[in-house]
């Protein structure tokens, strides 16, 4: 959030608290979800980062596990080109991002 106060902009702990929020998801990301296998590869710890704005956005926004699951899937057979990973286990990591503190 960004506030105004006598023409200066100060901005409130939306960035701080979205930073530890990205920071969660990338765990789940790497630890759950993690299609091509780079968990333990300590070079590519980000390599799933490009992917966290539109997911918090789903989050933010109340999205249902379904549909945050569909769009890992979509992730996966659009973007990375692998196979999809089974429902439940996309439905797992849903479950899991959706526990995170915005």
């Amino acid at each position: 959030m960004i506030s105004r106060t006598d023409s200066t902009v100060r901005i409130t702990n939306d960035i701080n608290t979205m930073s530890s929020a990205k920071l969660a998801m990338r765990q789940v990301l790497l630890q759950e979800w993690d299609p091509i296998g780079i968990e333990d590869e300590p070079a590519a710890q980000d390599e799933y980062d490009s992917y966290l704005s539109c997911l918090y956005n789903l989050l933010a926004a109340n999205a249902s596990e379904q549909e945050i699951a569909d769009h890992l899937k979509q992730i996966e057979t659009g973007y990375v080109g692998l196979n999809s990973q089974s429902t439940s286990k996309l439905m797992r990591v849903a479950a899991s991002l959706k526990k995170i503190s915005l």
